[in-house]
């Protein structure tokens, strides 16, 4: 047979197979699809209250590729209606409904119709409530702001085939189990006991079908479990020969036999399908013999089959390994399929799944074959290839139940490879949770409600419970597992019992605030129901939140108190510029009364359009909502109500919501326009001192406190020659002359200490390289009381020390002179005393020459005490003109 023809086989036994499910108007009897082909659209039950959600939905997949057709539902209940109507083939819920939230609608619907897949909604990334969700039997969990056309119609199709996929597997297995219990002969599968050399020691039961238990006259799970002395009682020493041989080689054996096994004779057939296992199939041959022929042929077709079952169950039982990776899957493949044909040591066999190719040795490339694709969900995941070597030249050498068998392989692998990457994601995703659960802040308790015997909710057993419980409650979760809460919490609070039995038992979720006396700690939590009968409690402790509260609760009356009666301008606006609150003070200040300023616009109230300055106040209104960080302190002109202008600088503070969006503004404003006015006052006055300072004839100069010079006036170019830019940003102290260093540092000193110092003569550097003599007088500038600086003016005193220096060398010389003219005077007249003494008493002719010399001498003397005097009183006179 054909690929083509097996194809076409295959999908009749479809139709046959599927025909007692449907019902009229081609659709399933649980609401499944019928297999119509691509053109069809699918019928999807959306489920969701908000009809903003559900119109894009709705664009989503008319946008889609392919055809759906949306049946729109926005409550729980109204959805379980539709879904009774049949004809859905995928239903969208929304996971916070109305009348449902959750893993709980996925429940409903999963009772109400199995075999129809649930994609769950959601407007956030809820980790928890997708587990939940899955873990209900969702096939997928979507975040509404997070897809688009292309991903929601994937989603819808992937969970269709996955769906689909899911009941074939289950029919097939169901077919193939109905199949073994159903054959008319007896049917036994046994597992081989081995002795340490691997030699068969014994058998135990492990399945047989309905004939065998009739056979036996006792039931499969009184059979099953014993050895076969146990089932059968004595075993003839042919059956165990033949047992043993089969065991040993593994080749299946054929012969008549007759022992308490068989009871009549009996023709059995012993395969060993896995190294341990043994499959024996016994026909009644008893009152036969003239249909032996037709026995024959019978057998060797349920050979076939049984080799056929017997690799199907053997691969079977390797997929469904737990451990099981794609690896062993495709090795398994090949080393097992080759016994499911008629000829196994020619049989060679190519399996390429998951990226792993494995044959086995020497296979034949050239001979014909069969191939049949692996898929999953329609998509091309690898292939099965099987050849004989040494086929025959002509002819079909494989049976169609080979081919039937091959394609049914590859449908088992297809499936595996599928279960194996959820199983992966799953387990992915339970580590996940159980890493969430494990770390999580918020306390966690899955309990058990126990009614009493009118079914009033008495008492709840603790099934799990987070290390964060054991943190907040105060008890080892080895000391709560298992025990009824009365036992671990002697004084737990009826209400909470109260709580988790209505949960518990009507499945709604509910939130709760209550207060521990013993542990003296406030807890907030919320209980849903996971099941029927059990809920689940999320808490966390809120006793500073409580406290807070209160303290908040006190300090928000403190703070009304506070605003209303400070002297400061307190407004609130919105979003759009809207003053949504302002104090008393605020009132009073721009002339309003609260209702006037409550619900307006600030721009055109107390915000000008145009500030004097021109400025465009309305554009800055706009930045400021945009941009508030940038107007944190901001200073700007405002408007009474009377039209007066006054100036305000505001303190604003933007205030955000969970979305980061600036929802309110809160200005704090003090009135400066007195300030305002005395800056442009000064301002004024600052612009006139400078005028005078660039034009004085003096040098004026500030510096820091460390000497750098931070300013200086024009004039110094003209008293030592350099512009300003040269000066300012130097030390004052590089232009002063060592001799005159000392005075400028002791004058330094005293200006640091707050004093002024006048009169100050150092001598600075000139730019040609010459010095002047500059008079300075300084004074200290302070600010909050402390030096900041250092203020000086300059004069050019040059000329006038010059002068200076040559007067006291006048006083000097003049000085010399009196003293000499009184030493000579001395020194002379008391010689002529002498002299004018011994002519006296000569009285010859030289006395009279000696006498007319003295009175010539006396003269001259006369003259000097005349200059004496006029030199007295030139030195008195320059004294008296200094």
């Amino acid at each position: 047979m054909d690929q083509r023809a097996f194809e076409r086989k295959m999908a009749g036994t479809r139709r046959h197979s599927d025909a007692p499910m449907r019902e009229g108007g081609g659709r399933s009897m649980r609401g499944f699809p019928a297999e119509s082909g691509n053109a069809d659209p699918l019928r999807v039950l959306l489920i969701e209250d908000d009809q903003c959600d559900a119109r894009i939905i709705r664009e989503m997949l008319c946008n889609a590729g392919d055809p759906f057709e949306v049946l729109h539902r926005e409550h729980l209940a109204a959805g379980l209606s539709a879904l009774a109507g049949g004809g859905i083939a995928v239903v969208l819920l929304d996971s916070c409904l109305p009348d449902c939230c959750g893993a709980e609608g996925v429940a409903r619907l999963r009772d109400a119709a199995p075999d129809v897949p649930v994609l769950i909604l959601s407007a956030d990334d809820d980790g928890g409530m997708a587990i939940a969700g899955l873990q209900s039997g969702a096939q997928d969990y979507l975040v509404k702001g997070r897809i688009d056309a292309d991903l929601l119609s994937r989603s819808i199709r992937y969970a269709v085939e996955r769906t689909k996929a899911a009941v074939r597997l289950r029919r097939q297995e169901e077919e193939y189990r109905l199949l073994f219990e159903q054959m008319p002969e007896r049917c036994y599968l046994f597992e081989i006991l081995r002795d340490e050399q691997g030699d068969p020691a014994d058998y135990r039961c492990l399945d047989l079908n309905l004939r065998a238990e009739e056979a036996l006259g006792c039931s499969r799970d009184a059979s099953v479990g014993k050895t076969i002395t146990g089932v059968f009682g004595a075993i003839e020493e042919d059956w165990r020969t033949l047992l043993d041989t089969v065991a040993r080689s593994g080749a299946g054996r054929h012969a008549e036999l007759h022992s308490p096994l068989a009871g009549l004779p009996q023709y059995a057939s012993v395969y060993r399908p896995e190294y341990d296992r043994l499959a024996v199939i016994v026909y009644d041959i008893s009152g036969q013999i003239d249909a032996e022929e037709a026995l024959i042929r019978r057998t060797w077709a349920l050979e076939n089959r049984v080799r056929e079952l017997g690799t199907l169950y053997r691969i079977s039982r390797l997929i469904g390994t737990a451990a099981v990776t794609p690896e062993d899957i495709v090795r398994g493949a090949v080393d097992l399929l080759p016994g499911g044909f008629q000829y196994p040591d020619i049989t060679g066999v190519r399996v390429a799944a998951g990226g792993i190719v494995h044959a086995t040795e020497g296979f034949p490339e050239m001979c014909p074959g069969i191939r049949a694709e692996i898929r999953f969900a329609g998509i091309p995941e690898g292939w099965i290839e099987i050849r004989y070597r040494d086929a025959p030249a002509k002819g079909d050498p494989f049976l169609m139940e080979e081919r039937d068998l091959v394609h049914a392989v590859a449908g088992m692998i297809g499936r595996a490879l599928a279960r194996i990457r959820i199983e992966d994601a799953l387990r992915q995703s339970e580590e996940r949770y159980r890493s969430l659960f494990n770390a999580m802040h918020e306390g966690f308790a899955l309990c058990e409600i126990i009614c009493d015997d009118t079914g009033k909710p008495c008492d709840y057993c603790f099934l799990d419970v987070n290390p964060a419980f054991e943190r907040l409650i105060g008890l080892a979760r080895d000391s709560v597992l298992g025990q009824r809460v009365h036992d671990a919490l002697p004084e737990i609070d009826p209400v909470l019992i109260e709580i988790g039995g209505r949960v518990a038992l009507t499945g709604e979720p509910a939130q709760y605030e209550h207060y521990n006396p013993v542990l003296r700690r406030w807890h907030e939590g919320f209980a849903y129901s996971p099941a029927r009968g059990q809920f689940a409690t999320l808490f966390v402790d809120i006793t500073e939140r409580r406290e807070a509260e209160d303290a908040l609760s006190e300090s928000e009356a403190k703070y009304r108190e506070v605003v209303e009666g400070a002297n400061i301008i307190i407004l609130r606006s919105d979003g759009s510029g809207i003053i949504t609150f302002c104090n008393e003070y605020a009132t009073r200040f721009f002339g309003y009364r609260e209702d006037e300023l409550v619900g307006r616009s600030a721009l055109g109230t107390i915000i000008p359009d145009i500030e004097t300055s021109g400025r465009d106040l309305e554009a800055m209104l706009v930045d400021i909502i945009a941009q508030p960080e940038r107007y944190i302190d901001n200073v700007h002109e405002n408007i009474r109500k009377n039209g007066e202008r006054v100036w305000i600088r505001w303190r604003n503070r933007p205030i955000y919501d969970g979305h980061g969006r600036m929802k309110e503004l809160l200005s704090v404003g003090i009135d400066i326009t007195e300030q305002i006015k005395a800056e442009e006052a000064l301002r004024e006055s600052e612009e006139k001192f400078r005028a005078i300072t660039q034009r004085s004839f003096d040098m004026i100069f500030t510096s820091d406190r460390q000497g750098i010079i931070t300013y200086i006036s024009p004039a110094v170019e003209r008293l030592l020659g350099y512009a300003p830019a040269e000066i300012v940003g130097g030390s004052c102290r590089d232009y002063v002359l060592p001799s005159s260093i000392h005075a400028f540092a002791s004058a330094s000193r005293e200006l640091l200490r707050g004093d002024d110092v006048e009169a100050l003569q150092v001598e600075l550097i000139k730019k040609d390289g010459s010095s002047a003599v500059i008079e300075i007088n300084a004074s200290p500038i302070l600010r909050s009381d402390a030096v900041a600086g250092i203020q000086c003016t300059g004069r050019d005193i040059t000329e006038r020390v010059l002068m200076e220096n040559l007067k006291q060398q006048a006083y000097d010389q003049i000085e010399r002179n009196i003293e000499q003219f009184a030493v000579l005077g001395d020194h002379i007249r008391h010689p002529l005393q002498v002299i004018m003494g011994w002519a006296d008493v000569a009285a010859d002719e030289y006395s009279e020459k000696i006498h007319e010399q003295v009175r010539r001498i006396n003269e001259i003397i006369r003259q000097l005490d005349q200059g004496w005097v006029e030199s007295r009183k030139i030195r008195e006179f320059l004294r008296r003109n200094e």
